[in-house]
């Protein structure tokens, strides 16, 4: 066998595994907090939606800022939310729908997350817009 009759199914091989390892995993169909939200939320979004800040600088105002609406960290809500005097987790619908439409958001000054956290990719955003659908833990 010649060298070329060799390296043509190692080629093929190698494009074939890159491929495969070079795509992006499926997206569940029902993502849930814990296997996947979770992640994604701490790695891009938690930094600065946490209720442990003392405050984070607004880009467009220059202001320290403290988001007090959502808190990305956790799943649920703590507080009594029938009085407005609570602070509402992930799955609130609210903070749901809030971050879904703000990761595609074409505005760089409103879309989120701002550096120095990442910016999500196809896979990430696709997570959480199906999870924000349905939010399950």
């Amino acid at each position: 066998m010649s060298k070329t009759t060799l390296a043509l199914p190692f080629a093929l091989a190698l494009v074939v595994s890159a491929s495969t390892f070079g795509c992006s995993p499926e997206v569940p169909s029902m993502p849930t907090y814990t296997k996947e939200v979770a992640n994604i939320l701490n790695a891009h979004c938690a930094r600065c939606h946490s209720e442990n800040l003392a405050g984070v600088l607004d880009p467009t105002t220059g202001d320290v800022v403290s988001p007090k609406l959502c808190h990305l960290n956790r799943f649920e809500n703590v507080g009594d939310c029938t009085t407005g005097t609570c602070s509402y987790g992930a799955s609130a619908s609210v903070c749901a729908g809030m971050f879904a439409s703000l990761i595609t958001n074409p505005d760089d000054l409103v879309r989120m997350p701002k550096p120095p956290s990442d910016r999500l990719n196809d896979w990430e955003i696709d997570v959480l817009t199906a999870w924000a659908k349905n939010p399950v833990q």
